[in-house]
């Protein structure tokens, strides 16, 4: 079994044991946000996309926003009352150390030290996130999502969204 599938299968699992309705949706690959878009054909703000913080003296941090919002890093300092320098973007090597390939990350994995969903999400029924397998999305409910996850609620993404154009930023 590969490492792609025994995430994916973990998530499965953890959703299934939680008695929680959800669809997989079987694709290529896909590596940009860009391509979550075209390739899903939903809008950006229905997309629940993982983003990886590394926390000094704390572990990892998931912080689960919209696909083309950027994440705040003062915002998430404040949310978990740690000073801003011990802040920063996980690194490749990290994320990998703990068995996770860029890209395939799934907010309902176990091995984060807090997880965050932006509340702007709560305003989706449905969202559509990383399933731990790149050829994979899962869709559920939100409520379900910060149910299973015991996420914390708080305001996390930058202010000045992008305009014109959508990034290309790993899922």
């Amino acid at each position: 079994m590969t490492k792609s599938n025994f995430l994916f299968e973990a998530v499965v699992k953890k959703l299934e044991s939680n008695k929680v309705f959800f669809n997989i949706i079987e694709h290529k690959p896909l590596f940009i946000m860009e391509d979550v878009y075209n390739t899903l054909n939903v809008k950006p703000e229905k997309t629940a996309k993982t983003i990886l913080l590394s926390v000094d003296d704390y572990g990892l941090i998931a912080v689960v926003v919209p696909g083309l919002s950027k994440v705040d890093l003062a915002k998430i300092a404040k949310s978990i009352i740690k000073p801003r320098n011990k802040i920063k973007f996980a690194e490749k090597k990290e994320v990998e150390k703990i068995g996770i390939s860029i890209g395939s990350v799934s907010p309902f994995f176990d091995c984060f030290a807090k997880m965050i969903v932006d509340k702007s999400l709560l305003s989706q029924d449905i969202v559509f996130c990383g399933s731990g397998d790149l050829s994979k999305t899962i869709s559920v409910q939100i409520h379900n999502l910060l149910k299973i996850t015991s996420a914390e609620i708080a305001d996390v993404i930058k202010d000045k969204q992008p305009t014109g154009g959508i990034e290309n930023e790993n899922i």
